[in-house]
């Protein structure tokens, strides 16, 4: 089964220095929606998650690990 790694996708955020105003604006999810999915307190749908791949111009499989 495959599980989105929230850690790997912050830590790609940070590596670009994006801030999570810049992805929420781009990607149409709420900035209070984004810091929960960050902090693992909410899990991103598969449109979110597909809409962060693509602003972050990352293949679909970058941030999925096997649980």
């Amino acid at each position: 089964m495959l599980e989105v790694d929230v850690l790997k996708i912050k830590n790609k955020i940070d590596d670009l220095g994006i801030k999570q105003k810049t992805i929420a604006d781009r990607t149409g999810i709420s900035e209070s929606k984004l810091s929960l999915s960050l902090q693992e307190k909410r899990k991103l749908s598969v449109g979110e998650y597909a809409s962060i791949c693509i602003f972050l111009k990352a293949d679909f499989k970058e941030f999925l690990k096997e649980v």
